[in-house]
């Protein structure tokens, strides 16, 4: 396997932030994203530099909280990617959890979710109103938007939300981790 170098990150960095400015811009930023259901270019565009600016700044050592702009609905589809989008795929992340019912609820804003793993690991995620009460058997996770999508993400503890059922600590902060390799 060849190693790069950090002059060959950064060359294949800037090669990938020209390409990403030159189709969106001949895209416009109202065109919808094909790949990415519900997004327009200007939610990729934002998605990107956040996730960028939160890198650099865990390799810097420095904190990064999302902008006031970004906060809110931005942080909603982050939550709605992880829930319904990666945890939902394959069986290994949660191999000899279930069966475990969850819901995440949040404290200012309208979508919420319940989640299912079943016994072979495989996780079932149901987009449900914040009028539908969670199954009698069903732990909830419980916070504001921001808080919930920092804590799925594990880009922060795990007691910034009300969950106490511990789901987050003892199940999700070990096994719900995207790799970008």
């Amino acid at each position: 396997m060849h190693q790069r170098t950090v002059a060959e990150h950064l060359a294949g960095l800037r090669m990938a932030v020209e390409a990403m400015a030159r189709h969106a811009t001949e895209a416009g930023l109202d065109a919808d994203v094909p790949t990415c259901p519900r997004w327009t270019v200007r939610k990729l565009v934002a998605h990107q530099g956040m996730v960028h600016r939160w890198a650099r700044a865990n390799l810097l050592g420095e904190e990064c909280s999302p902008p006031t702009w970004n906060a809110e609905g931005r942080q909603v589809d982050g939550i709605d990617e992880m829930l319904t989008g990666f945890v939902t795929r394959g069986t290994a992340r949660f191999a000899r959890v279930g069966p475990l019912r969850f819901d995440v609820r949040l404290t200012d804003s309208a979508p919420a979710w319940s989640l299912e793993v079943q016994p072979d690991g495989r996780v079932v995620t149901t987009r449900v109103t914040v009028d539908t009460p969670p199954e009698e058997d069903s732990a909830v996770v419980r916070g504001p938007a921001v808080a919930a999508y920092l804590a799925l993400w594990n880009r922060t503890a795990p007691d910034a939300m009300d969950d106490p059922a511990g789901i987050l600590t003892d199940v999700w902060r070990r096994r719900a981790r995207v790799r970008w390799s």
